[in-house]
């Protein structure tokens, strides 16, 4: 190929840049349809794609600005130039179809947001709208998803195979630029959690806990704080914390705690009817519904009065002082009962609101079973005072 030497277009009048453009154009497509005939979008823009290559640096910006006008038309000839033999047009493709792509993508996204999705149906969208429903914040936050993960929600759009396939390795992927110190989008963490959420998708242990560890970024404390997109995120992070397992309970208790997602109720109740859930993870599941329950969910702590299974162990002033998860239960109790921890005779305060934990289990412990009994012994009249067993 020769070489291209610059010809400037300063100075020329506009009227006859526009002239040679035709007369290029023209030129081009010489060779295509029989004379008479008026080319082809295509066949121009084939004619076009040829002239990129042109010796005359005039005629090749030339080119370049009729391939970007016909847009979408002129993909097809840009597609098969971005594999040119010649250097320049095959650099002059690459680049020109890139934004032909970026323009369709804007245009199709611009069209979704006005309702007009019919036309430019997204992938995963129906999915998405029955889960999470349609508002303009909800379309809003769903083209933030989409320019974030559009492979992700199109695999999700095949098939849940193909989504359980894909979100592993995009989540570790994504969980390690966090690690590098990357500031994630609300798009990129919102769209790993509404696939993984879904019932249909299969999400393994490390995946959840990538997933988890993202949903402590600064832009989902930002997104939690107010604003129009927090009942959205709330509502898949709710759906999110009901996908976690046995051995990943405590992930999503703390989640739930943090966020204060109702749905963290139900995930404590799944856990407490695991079968022989360890008692950290039951103390979590305690501690869940001690902050996002009510009076209604006494009679799940009641159940937990009989466990003796120790927590943890606390030395002050050479006294020590076990915590047992039935000591955690019956303090969550009593909070919900809407009385202080003072009136049963515990050594305790609920926490500030704004902490993950409404009562600290280190400082509900017991120095032997007769301290432990007149707690109890309260409690079971104050239960008859509220009368909590009708």
């Amino acid at each position: 190929m020769t070489n291209h030497p610059t010809t400037q277009l300063a100075g020329w009048p506009s009227r006859a840049i526009g002239m040679l453009a035709m007369a290029l154009i023209a030129t081009a497509a010489w060779n295509g349809p029989a004379r008479g005939a008026e080319p082809s979008e295509e066949e121009q823009a084939r004619a076009l794609v040829k002239q990129l290559g042109d010796d005359v640096y005039v005629n090749r910006q030339l080119a370049a600005a009729k391939l970007q006008e016909l847009g979408l038309a002129a993909a097809k000839a840009l597609e098969e130039g971005a594999s040119s033999v010649d250097r320049e047009i095959r650099y002059s493709c690459q680049r020109l179809l890139s934004e032909v792509r970026a323009r369709q993508l804007n245009e199709m996204l611009d069209r979704f947001l006005q309702g007009r999705e019919d036309e430019y149906p997204l992938p995963a969208w129906s999915r998405y709208k029955e889960r999470i429903g349609d508002s303009r914040a909800s379309r809003q936050l769903f083209v933030e998803m989409y320019r974030a993960e559009p492979d992700l929600l199109k695999a999700m759009e095949q098939n849940p195979a193909q989504a359980s396939a894909a979100i592993y390795p995009r989540a570790r992927q994504v969980q390690e630029f966090s690690s590098r110190g990357a500031q994630l989008g609300l798009g990129d963490v919102a769209a790993l959690v509404f696939v993984g959420s879904d019932p249909e998708v299969e999400v393994n242990s490390q995946t959840y806990s990538y997933v988890t560890s993202l949903l402590h970024q600064p832009i989902v404390h930002k997104t939690m704080s107010g604003g129009v997109n927090k009942p959205l995120l709330a509502k898949m992070m709710g759906q999110w914390v009901l996908r976690g397992d046995s051995n990943l309970a405590y992930q999503s208790l703390l989640l739930a705690m943090q966020y204060q997602l109702p749905e963290g109720i139900q995930a404590a109740e799944n856990t407490l009817k695991q079968s022989s859930p360890a008692p950290h993870v039951k103390q979590y599941a305690i501690l869940t519904i001690a902050k996002l329950g009510d009076k209604r969910h006494i009679s799940i702590l009641t159940e937990l009065l009989e466990d003796s299974s120790p927590l943890q162990t606390r030395t002050i002033n050479n006294v020590r002082s076990i915590t047992q998860v039935r000591d955690v239960a019956l303090a969550a109790a009593v909070h919900l009962a809407g009385r202080p921890l003072r009136d049963v005779g515990f050594q305790a305060d609920v926490m500030p609101d704004q902490q993950p934990f409404v009562i600290n289990p280190s400082q509900l412990g017991f120095k032997d079973e007769k301290e432990r009994k007149v707690v109890f012994d309260k409690w079971e009249t104050l239960k008859k005072e509220l009368k909590l067993d009708q």
